[in-house]
């Protein structure tokens, strides 16, 4: 056996070069020293490797176990390394079960006694030959400075594999490799065109494309669309200059954004006086729009909450982010060492800063005890408090969180509001990703152990931190604005019982989150995961809009309540919703709107009025386009997704709004929109009078999620929503047969996602295999009008 490891340990090294080493020479403060050369082969099955996850395998080899924890599979301390370069080497299997050619089977690198990365090689599926074949890999990396050194494979998580042996040795510096490939390669450097600048040219660029034919994994993919987004925000700030392609195939369209494209230039339109020109590498953009961003700004992979921080620098400072590393095969070292970007400083350096100790990095505030949240006080001081950022606008986008920080697997792109920065970077949002769970340690953050009874978990004291200074800040520019949050809550990746068993369910902490940005008198366009994407708002936000807008549907009363010796009914209002996003307004309406069927029956359309800030065109294509059937009504809950209970909570003292100054800013909205009733009204528990009192004072009538027992309130009718699950004999359980002399009921059926077809098969099967029950479905002006005639409140 040893024989055999001896032979095998000898094939290593000579198959890189590893035998025979000269010594290493350098010269330091012009003083030569000279090193012995160092080689040094491992098995995975050694006694000094360390292993935090894997088992022995029959070969001796250290493999994966699926489900368990990410971590090393393998890690090994070095002796000092000299300043020299050197080869790693790995021999690795992978077996049958890769799921794509992008995905990383597991990293090899060389970390320095501080726990820098001094050299790093992501290892990829598609480089196998062979499956369950032992195949070698290697990387090459300088030292500069003597350091003790830890050699580890680090598994991610994701496909098997399985270690045989591992090694490092000195090299020459001329053996080091051209570092520049890859920041030229994921940029495009060696794709050729000619493309020159012109004022009356929108660019398009295919980012979901380049995505996939050029990013190596999620990492390079997830650096080169926030990259390109955050570059899409600065250059359309001020007019339409670049439009990109990001959102992947759906339920709804084969290519939103190209579909919005075709739309947005056919002549007459929005866009349609622009030459549409091609752009094929990130390169090319990075060259036209050169005068449009000042530098670079770089967020700390091992604290995925800087990318928020420097998005928020970003939109301050006309930056670029980009991804800190101690490794020269990286982005953030080409483009400081690239002469195309000699001009183009990395301003905001956020690598290695936060610590989670002492005092925050560029404040005098003591740490935390979180690095997540110290990066938040860093940029909540740096650019909030000093007014920096809009008074009335904040995205709450999840950060860069993923499976771990040595590699993040980013399982899905299009929800993590990558595409969606642009509109808020030209817009100069203020950027956080915090739990708004008081009480329940956040899953994401092994920084916070304890609660405090007083304040809650470090985010909660945070999240309220940053939305107090945000509400004073809008306070003192217009009071009569409420603050505009985009962004939902991640629950598919942390805060929630999807991920983490102790917590609260996701509805739930969609309730807590609109709960506290409702305290400080913000509503949020909640993009949710499923179509979180949504590209282009930054063009979108400049679309023409029509000072006011009029429904084409009838405003009167159509039937009659049914006479006292006739068959009762139970009328139905059929909203379709939720369209309190302007993402999935902009990807769903693709395919409802253009449906056959629309236009058959009497269906309430719905949008949170405020999403037309960055859906206008697709509200301005409604209008234009809609039957007399089609009928507009606000989505949750009005202007936008804000629980008006909130204004009544102890939180809210001090902070500017109130339910006055909600009402008077919908009944603007309202009036514009030609809005006569709230579609749907979200509350953590049944509204009290005083809500339903404010939202009498700009619309007639209201849906909401608990039944409203209070007092009746003069000239608004209230009325609870029922989801319809897609079974239409489930639904009618929820009813009961109407018979001579019954008096009528009213529900608001509450559709989400759903096409007219399928709602028009819905209004067949209950109108014609239900007649005992005598459905009737009625435009909102019939249904609340018929309501108010049978509770004696007609006006």
């Amino acid at each position: 056996m040893k024989k055999q490891l001896a032979i095998a340990m000898s094939g290593l090294l000579a198959f890189f070069g590893m035998t025979g080493c000269g010594k290493t020479t350098t010269e330091t403060k012009d003083v030569e020293k000279t090193y012995g050369a160092y080689s040094k082969v491992w098995t995975a099955s050694d006694p000094e490797v360390m292993h935090e996850t894997g088992d022995l395998a029959i070969d001796d080899g250290w493999g994966s176990v699926l489900d368990t924890n990410v971590g090393a599979l393998c890690s090994v301390k070095t002796e000092e390394l000299h300043p020299t370069a050197y080869t790693a080497a790995a021999r690795l299997l992978v077996n049958e079960r890769s799921a794509s050619s992008k995905d990383v089977a597991c990293v090899l690198r060389v970390l320095d006694d501080a726990g820098r990365e001094l050299g790093r090689s992501n290892v990829h599926i598609s480089e196998f030959d062979a499956k369950l074949t032992y195949q070698d890999f290697t990387f090459t990396f300088p030292v500069e400075t003597t350091t003790e050194a830890t050699f580890e494979i680090y598994w991610p998580g994701t496909n098997y594999v399985r270690v045989s042996e591992f090694g490092i040795m000195s090299r020459t510096n001329d053996s080091l490799p051209d570092f520049s490939a890859t920041g030229e390669s994921l940029l495009g450097a060696d794709i050729e065109e000619n493309v020159e600048y012109s004022e009356s040219a929108l660019y398009f660029f295919d980012l979901y494309d380049y995505m996939v034919t050029r990013a190596a994994d999620a990492e390079e993919q997830y650096d080169i669309a926030n990259l390109v987004s955050t570059l899409q925000g600065l250059v359309n700030r001020d007019g339409q200059r670049l439009f990109i392609r990001f959102t992947a195939a759906n339920n709804f369209s084969e290519d939103v954004d190209g579909y919005w494209l075709n739309y947005l230039t056919q002549e007459g339109n929005f866009l349609g006086d622009k030459n549409v020109v091609t752009v094929k590498s990130p390169t090319t953009l990075l060259d036209l729009f050169k005068n449009y961003y000042k530098g670079f700004a770089a967020w700390d992979p091992a604290v995925p909450a800087t990318v928020n921080a420097v998005a928020t620098a970003c939109g301050a400072d006309d930056l670029l982010p980009v991804r800190y590393s101690t490794v020269r095969n990286s982005l953030y070292w080409y483009v400081q060492n690239n002469a195309a970007f000699s001009e183009k400083e990395v301003k905001v350096n956020l690598g290695e800063k936060f610590t989670g100790g002492g005092t925050i990095y560029g404040t005098e505030t003591p740490s935390t005890g979180s690095r997540k949240n110290d990066a938040y006080i860093w940029a909540k001081e740096t650019y909030l408090d000093t007014h920096k950022t809009n008074s009335h606008m904040v995205a709450y986008h999840v950060d860069a969180y993923g499976s771990n920080t040595v590699f993040a697997a980013y399982g899905d792109l299009q929800n993590m509001f990558l595409s969606n920065r642009d509109y808020y970077i030209a817009n100069k949002a203020f950027f956080f990703d915090l739990s708004p769970m008081e009480f329940e340690i956040p899953d994401d953050d092994p920084d916070q152990q304890d609660i405090d009874t007083d304040n809650g978990t470090t985010d909660y004291a945070t999240f309220n931190a940053i939305m107090r200074s945000q509400a004073e800040y809008a306070a003192g520019e217009d009071e009569s604005k409420p603050i505009d949050v985009g962004g939902f809550t991640p629950w598919h990746l942390k805060y929630t019982r999807y991920t983490n068993p102790v917590a609260s369910g996701e509805v739930a902490c969609e309730w807590e989150t609109v709960w506290l940005f409702s305290v400080y008198n913000a509503y949020i366009n909640a993009d949710a995961p499923s179509y979180t994407a949504m590209a282009n708002a930054s063009i979108y936000m400049n679309y023409s809009m029509k000072a006011s807008y009029t429904q084409k549907g009838s405003k009167t009363v159509k039937e009659s309540l049914p006479a006292a010796t006739e068959q009762g009914a139970n009328y139905l209002l059929f909203y379709m919703g939720d369209f309190d996003a302007s993402a999935w307004l902009n990807t769903a309406m693709i395919k409802l709107w253009n449906d056959p069927k629309r236009g058959e029956i009497p269906l309430c359309w719905t949008f949170s009025l405020d999403i037309a800030k960055r859906a206008g065109h697709v509200v301005d294509m409604m209008y234009s386009t809609a039957t007399e059937n089609d009928y507009f009504v606000a989505g949750d809950n009005g202007a936008g997704y804000l629980n008006p209970m909130a204004y009544a909570n102890s939180l809210h003292e001090g902070v500017y709004g109130d339910l006055d100054s909600w009402a008077a800013y919908n009944k603007a909205l309202y009036e514009r929109f030609d809005i006569d009733y709230t579609g749907f009204v979200v509350t953590r528990s049944s509204v009290s009078k005083e809500i339903v009192e404010c939202y009498a004072k700009f619309c007639k009538g209201m849906a909401t999620n608990f039944p409203y027992n209070g007092e009746a309130v003069d000239g608004i009718q209230t009325v609870s929503s029922i989801d319809y699950n897609g079974n239409a004999d489930s639904f009618v359980k929820n009813f009961s047969v109407k018979k001579a002399g019954d008096q009528s009921t009213f529900r608001n059926v509450r559709f989400i996602l759903r096409d007219p077809s399928n709602v028009y098969e819905l209004y067949q099967k209950l109108t014609e295999d239900y007649k005992d029950y005598n459905f009737k479905i009625v435009d909102p002006y019939t249904f609340y009008g018929l309501m108010a005639q049978q509770n004696g409140s007609a006006k």
